[in-house]
């Protein structure tokens, strides 16, 4: 299986806080700086399944020469990276070990224009698009439609980014739908369309709850599938993209979707407790599920 994956390569500056308040102000009990981002953390939990991926996106010399460095450690290929001076993205995300909030700042990824570099010729089965610049994306998956498939993940970006028409567009172009209960609930208000009614308008769809498991709609038919139950909490930071990476380790073994999406859980639950950088697949690889078909 070929794979395309676009978004963020950050640097996270985490700062971790007993609750994060609604108003007021809360002590920072601890910082940390790690290597994050909607596709960092793909890539990072990816590389270490062992999944062949091209990673697309834009970072620059002065803030991630190191993560560039890692990544390559780890076998990721940097070249469809855009790397420029300057600084960026980076993203401080406050956390109380199980929610967070986001604070971004875009550097690189608000002048990127990868519709103009994107290799055309080189027959993606997956396209999977992430956070980044909208109108770029809906360029490339334009040229793509009918001979690749599309999955559609604007993340927490759809609350700022999309506007009804690239929504609706993407959606008319999209074989999947990858997002959490926010991001559908966001959705659903700039469509105009009722939540409880949201999941029969789209494609297929794959919506993560975190401990609530995940809710889906394949081939029209919509279910709900219990999460993999996690008994040490390092922090969430990551989990969404880490279930992302299990689920295209799950289709590119030749798994059913369904099945992909329960190594996607496992994925995320075993990230969970260990952090991306942290992440340790061994004791995965002995389980029945991530066997050959």
């Amino acid at each position: 299986m070929k794979l395309a994956y676009f978004g963020h390569v950050n640097i996270d500056r985490i700062l971790t806080v007993n609750r994060i308040p609604s108003e007021g102000s809360q002590p920072v009990v601890a910082t940390s700086e790690v290597f994050g981002g909607t596709a960092g953390n793909f890539a990072i939990v990816a590389a270490k399944l062992g999944l062949a991926f091209d990673l697309y996106s834009a970072v620059s010399t002065g803030t991630h020469g190191k993560f560039i460095s890692y990544l390559e450690s780890l076998g990721v290929d940097p070249k469809f990276l855009s790397v420029t001076d300057g600084y960026g993205p980076v993203c401080t995300i406050v956390s109380d070990g199980r929610e967070q909030i986001a604070l971004m700042d875009q550097g690189p990824m608000l002048s990127w224009t990868p519709s103009s570099s994107f290799r055309f010729g080189n027959e993606y089965d997956w396209v999977h698009f992430s956070t980044g610049p909208p109108d770029e994306y809906l360029k490339i998956a334009q040229k793509l439609a009918g001979k690749t498939r599309i999955a559609f993940d604007p993340g927490q970006e759809v609350h700022y980014r999309y506007d009804r028409k690239q929504v609706s567009d993407f959606l008319e172009l999209s074989d999947l739908v990858l997002c959490n209960r926010s991001e559908l609930s966001k959705m659903s208000s700039i469509l105009g369309v009722h939540e409880d009614r949201i999941l029969d308008s789209l494609p297929d769809t794959i919506v993560t709850s975190g401990e609530r498991g995940v809710d889906f709609k394949i081939s029209g038919k919509i279910g709900h599938m219990n999460s993999v139950p996690v008994t040490k909490v390092a922090d969430t930071v990551g989990a969404g993209d880490a279930f992302r990476a299990g689920f295209y380790f799950g289709l590119a073994a030749g798994k059913e979707i369904m099945q992909s999406i329960n190594i996607g859980q496992m994925v995320a639950s075993t990230v969970i407790a260990q952090s991306p950088t942290g992440f340790d697949p061994s004791i995965l690889f002995k389980r029945p599920e991530f066997s050959s078909p």
